[in-house]
């Protein structure tokens, strides 16, 4: 039995005008409530962080920041929620070379630690992980990462090959974020594997935009969490119609 969640928050924007020079910011705020429930477990969660993103003389940027605080209440025993998540994007468009864009970044997920009185997994509440994480979505939530956080680490390339085409390629190196070690876990190693992201998107019509990618994931060997199969392999292709 699964009890009703309680959803609520706010949000506010600020984004500058486009300058001459074609560059751009916005500053984005937010505040979010939620009270996930089960017969187990029950939480007061509070999320509050803030996005900004912009684009100036080439150079694209994103950098998030977001804290978590609140009431953990698993059976008996109580805790205070004290999470965060920090994430940057910084990517390069040489305009002459096709369009090719270079990017690296970085995202982080705190986990569990040692101190008995906190709970220190940050939740990614409802989101669209696979756009951040990794397109095969084998990162799904946290306890898929036993609960111990996530550190990802990016590289992006990306080239126009027509006016209408478009070739990318990401490639993720993702860790554990908590130490095993700390957490009296031994024989395991905080590197989780690595996956790429290759995908082509062609725009037919106005209206139609058809995707194709294909991606491949390659697991540690010594890894904690997603065990099983070594190398895996996934593929897509989608079609968006606007109207």
């Amino acid at each position: 039995y699964a009890r009703d969640h309680f959803l609520a928050g706010v949000w506010g924007a600020w984004k500058t005008l486009a300058k001459p020079n074609g560059s751009t910011a916005t500053i984005q705020g937010f505040f979010l409530f939620d009270n996930p429930r089960t017969d187990s477990v029950r939480q007061n969660r509070h999320t509050i962080g803030v996005h900004s993103s912009g684009t100036v003389s080439g150079v694209d940027y994103e950098v998030d920041g977001a804290y978590q605080f609140g009431d953990f209440f698993a059976g008996t025993t109580a805790r205070d929620i004290a999470a965060m998540l920090v994430g940057l994007r910084l990517g390069y468009t040489m305009k002459e070379a096709m369009g090719l864009r270079l990017g690296a970044g970085m995202d982080l997920l705190s986990g569990k630690g040692n101190d008995a009185t906190k709970y220190q997994t940050f939740n990614t509440l409802y989101a669209t992980n696979h756009k951040f994480y990794g397109y095969m979505d084998i990162l799904d939530n946290a306890s898929q990462r036993a609960e111990m956080g996530l550190q990802d680490i990016i590289f992006q390339a990306s080239v126009a090959t027509s006016a209408t085409t478009k070739i990318a390629a990401d490639f993720h190196l993702l860790s554990l974020a908590s130490n095993p070690a700390d957490l009296g876990i031994q024989g395991g190693t905080k590197a989780i594997g690595m996956e790429l992201d290759l995908t082509f998107s062609a725009k037919l019509f106005d209206a139609l935009m058809m995707q194709a990618g294909w991606s491949v994931f390659d697991g540690n060997r010594d890894r904690l969490v997603l065990l099983g199969r070594k190398t895996v392999s996934w593929g897509f292709v989608s079609g968006t119609v606007n109207f």
